[in-house]
């Protein structure tokens, strides 16, 4: 599970569940605790991320780092939480929460108690079938055309539910340069055994995209678009692309509170502003109902599924992939002043270049060849870590 400690929205990207008005300084100059949590019907561990707000001039939240922190079910049965980093806080990984079961977090931090609203864990609710298309901006420059996913929905259970999506990516490159080969000496090369020739990145669309069913007689969504990305501004799309759209069934009052939160942002016109301080949590202060807390503690049923786009489903589509900068490219020349061994073991530590090939002299023949120098490429086209990329391809990846 992904922990973002942005300070703004309160955090929420990262997770979902039930709300209650607070009016705080609109100035934002107060310290104010933020709670964000998530437990699913997935299998643990889950994690509670506890900040303090922190006025508009300062850029990191300040972390919590030694509450006491526990989840409650609806039985009294309690689920302590161990503090991990970073304001981040996780229970056992052997807990796993129920379908149909209710939960609340309780805090004891600073001599004070907190607590949010006891919330049910909803029935996941069912994707039905992911879509790709494109969207065309009719008189604008053609790479402001975008991919858009979008996805057929349905509920499964009869309790009053709500939606909510969030979507992560992962995508594999091909390094254009692999690193081949390495120098022994100033005359001897050596190739490397296992040559790293692809590598795989992640991240996670931001953006709030919730659906309510009220006054719907049936409760299905069709063609709900969930995210919209452009093919020409990033790698995405070069090789091969997975989108993996989570689908959270929430309660109508979280609901209210993803709108709220929708909205705030859009007066703002700035989604990573400050802190939205007109939107309500599902967290509050026992010993001091006066005090305001910031949060929201997210209980919800989560389906996922998953969609493979090749850069074949690109151009079908009528949409083009991005375009590479040139790579960097430096020369050494051999001189009689200084080892080119040397120079070369300079050039690799540094962790910017990598060796691309050696030129001889022309009427030089092999055994006695004359290195005149080597060529070295930027590390960005040919290392994974210089394109903060993995190496070992994602969890349930497919060719």
């Amino acid at each position: 599970m992904k922990i973002y400690v942005i300070n703004l929205m309160l955090g929420f990207l990262f997770i979902t569940s039930c709300i209650d008005p607070y009016q705080i300084n609109s100035k934002g100059e107060g310290k104010y605790l933020i709670v964000d949590g998530l437990v699913t019907n997935r299998e643990g561990p889950y994690s509670v991320l506890l900040t303090y707000s922190t006025p508009r001039f300062s850029p990191i939240n300040e972390k919590v780092t030694n509450a006491s922190v526990k989840i409650i079910d609806d039985t009294g049965e309690e689920h302590h939480l161990i503090y991990q980093n970073d304001g981040k806080y996780q229970t056992n990984p052997d807990f796993r929460a129920k379908i149909g079961k209710s939960y609340r977090l309780l805090i004891e931090n600073d001599s004070k108690r907190y607590e949010s609203d006891l919330c049910l864990l909803r029935e996941p609710s069912c994707i039905d079938n992911i879509s790709i298309q494109k969207k065309t901006k009719p008189g604008e420059y053609y790479k402001n055309d975008v991919l858009q996913l979008k996805v057929d929905a349905s509920i499964c259970s009869d309790k009053e539910t709500c939606l909510r999506w969030d979507v992560n990516e992962d995508w594999k490159i091909h390094l254009r340069n692999p690193d081949y080969f390495y120098m022994v000496d100033d005359t001897t090369f050596g190739w490397h055994d296992d040559v790293i020739k692809e590598c795989y990145k992640y991240d996670k669309i931001e953006g709030i995209v919730i659906k309510s069913f009220q006054n719907q007689a049936e409760k299905i969504v069709t063609d709900k678009l969930v995210a919209s990305i452009s093919t020409y501004t990033s790698d995405r799309f070069f090789t091969r692309y997975r989108a993996t759209i989570n689908q959270y069934s929430i309660s109508p009052k979280e609901y209210s509170f993803w709108n709220r939160l929708k909205e705030t942002s859009e007066e703002q016109e700035d989604f990573f502003g400050k802190q939205p301080y007109s939107v309500y949590g599902n967290v509050k202060c026992i010993d001091n109902p006066e005090e305001q807390v910031l949060g929201y503690f997210q209980v919800a049923g989560v389906a996922s599924r998953e969609i493979y786009i090749g850069r074949g489903d690109i151009s079908n589509l009528g949409l083009g992939v991005y375009s590479y900068e040139p790579c960097a490219v430096d020369t050494l020349f051999a001189s009689d002043e200084y080892s080119i061994y040397e120079k070369y073991l300079l050039k690799i530590r540094s962790d910017e270049w990598v060796l691309s090939s050696g030129f001889y002299k022309e009427e030089s023949l092999p055994p006695t060849l004359e290195l005149l120098g080597v060529v070295f490429i930027g590390a960005e086209c040919g290392k994974c870590s210089r394109n903060n990329a993995r190496v070992e391809p994602p969890m349930g990846w497919m060719e």
